[in-house]
């Protein structure tokens, strides 16, 4: 409930408006939605992301959290999950705890997660925003990339990582190793010392108002 009120003033703030129904509206949304928000004390997972995109699209770097992903797994029910969506990140690849790292959770309905990106499980979930247009057409710049930190390490896969203290979405490739953007304007980052490279999360699709999977 709290958290509620707390995003709806931060979002009539932002559009400098005063009610929920012209929050909505600058949302592209109808006027009606604001109804369904008030009634079930809760933002839609949609609304929210479009926010947060109209906020934080013009970043200089994807904002990620130096925060242990362990959280993401925080249930309000059996049906929800809550993501981080992480502001303004000073990335390592151990989650370190960073105190001034800002966050906002997302709640996101199982089935649908499950619907979008075929998930087994919902463990050390996060969302960032995508800055550049290195990895275009696959994912554009502006776009919500969902993330799993699950260990893996996929060849032709698309990651978060670490190298030379930069963070990087890119396609990791392993004979040999190298970083690739789809973007065929953007060079081969060769990866000559292997202990260089860490990877955060693998990518596992991107939401903005529609999806897909990747």
């Amino acid at each position: 409930m709290e958290n509620f009120k707390t995003l709806v003033e931060e979002m009539k703030l932002y559009f400098n408006v005063t009610s929920l129904e012209m929050v909505a509206e600058k949302l592209g949304l109808k006027k009606s939605t604001a109804i369904g928000w008030r009634q079930r004390k809760r933002i839609s997972s949609h609304a929210i992301l479009k926010f947060n995109q109209l906020k934080y699209k013009q970043n200089n770097y994807i904002n990620l959290v130096s925060k242990n992903l362990q959280q993401t797994e925080k249930i309000n029910n059996k049906d929800t999950i809550l993501i981080p969506f992480y502001k303004n990140y000073y990335l390592s690849s151990d989650f370190t705890t960073d105190s001034n790292i800002t966050t906002q959770t997302i709640p996101f309905n199982k089935n649908e997660l499950n619907s979008m990106f075929n998930l087994q499980e919902f463990l050390k979930m996060g969302i960032v925003s995508m800055i550049g247009n290195s990895m275009e057409p696959t994912i554009k710049e502006g776009e919500m990339v969902v993330f799993q930190k699950d260990k893996s390490t996929i060849e032709g896969g698309i990651y978060i990582v670490e190298f030379q203290k930069e963070i990087l979405i890119k396609r990791l490739k392993k004979r040999p190793l190298c970083l690739t953007s789809d973007n065929k304007e953007y060079p081969i980052i060769d990866i000559k010392n292997p202990n260089e490279l860490k990877i955060i999360g693998r990518i596992i699709g991107t939401y903005k108002i529609d999806y897909k999977k990747l």
